[in-house]
């Protein structure tokens, strides 16, 4: 291993102090990777939808913490390729400059702290450490908000397990998505950088690296943004609204099912429940969705205004 990708991985060890968990010292803590955490990009001019099947690559300082994990997953372009990349991606960055303020409010510590609000009452007790660099991308019509969430999760006793997580959220259906998100000072958009980054982590937490064991890997379909698309994966839960598997890239992705139905399912985008147990016909309770918080914790961004998605 060259001294520079020991470098880089010595990046997934490092924590800064921005974190967040029970006050008695006890239950599920939170903390940001070291760098330069949550890190924003865009989509590059005329993709309407989001490119699911390459990983984005945030800027800013938190690069090397991020890269290391997509090292590990053998995701990295070649060097020959970087040059004109970041000129494309300064390019699909743009999309982003309505929203700075909404993006530089929020900090590591208001996005975790609004974070956890969200997770289950169970979750939240969890006696673990999670480590996290999350990276959101912004389609290039504004409507569709997509998290990649490079996870070291650390129980008290064990080795750490390395998961990456990729979220997409339901597109807007409103004539203006970039007005939409700027409402109250850009409260929508940092309420659902929230939502997506408690989504990743129950994903985390109740999914083991065992599930997709012995599962037949399938072409399954989602939607991405405004359209509909297919990727080769295994299938490890689903919800009213959702579709979660693991990716041939090892990845786990939730993402809105092709089929939802919005007028049914609107307050519960991201509920799911493990394939395997509906497959057998039994009747496991859906895990919780995300947001469903306990109603006396303290939320650092007010909740979503509600938004049908398409």
């Amino acid at each position: 291993m060259s001294t520079a990708l020991r470098g880089l991985m010595a990046g997934l060890v490092l924590c800064v102090g921005v974190s967040a968990y029970a006050q008695d010292g006890r239950g599920l803590e939170l903390r940001m990777g070291e760098g330069n955490w949550p890190a924003w990009q865009g989509v590059g001019a005329g993709e309407a939808s989001l490119n699911t099947g390459n990983m984005m690559y945030p800027g800013g300082g938190g690069l090397e913490g991020f890269l290391a994990a997509v090292i590990t997953h053998g995701l990295i372009l070649h060097s020959s390729r970087a040059a004109m990349r970041n000129e494309q991606q300064a390019k699909a960055d743009q999309v982003l400059n309505p929203h700075r303020n909404a993006i530089d409010g929020l900090t590591a510590e208001k996005l975790i702290s609004a974070t956890r609000d969200q997770l289950p009452p169970a979750d939240r007790q969890a006696q673990q450490v999670l480590e996290l660099r999350p990276a959101y991308t912004l389609s290039a019509d504004e409507r569709t908000l997509m998290l990649d969430n490079a996870i070291r999760v650390q129980a008290a006793q064990g080795k750490p397990l390395d998961r990456i997580v990729r979220v997409l959220a339901p597109a807007l259906d409103t004539a203006d998505p970039s007005a939409y998100w700027q409402q109250d000072q850009g409260r929508p958009l940092q309420q659902q950088a929230a939502t997506l980054l408690a989504h990743s982590i129950q994903l985390a937490l109740s999914i083991p690296p065992s599930a997709a064991d012995g599962k037949p890997a399938k072409t399954l379909r989602y939607r991405s943004g405004s359209a509909d698309t297919m990727e080769r994966g295994k299938l490890l839960a689903m919800g009213c609204n959702r579709i979660v598997m693991e990716t041939l890239r090892g990845w786990i992705l939730s993402a809105p099912r092709t089929d939802a139905q919005p007028e049914t399912c609107a307050t519960q985008p991201y509920a799911f429940e493990a394939a395997d147990l509906t497959a057998t016909g039994a009747t496991p309770a859906p895990r919780p969705a995300t947001g469903a918080a306990d109603p006396a914790a303290s939320t650092a961004v007010p909740a979503d205004p509600a938004t049908p998605p398409r």
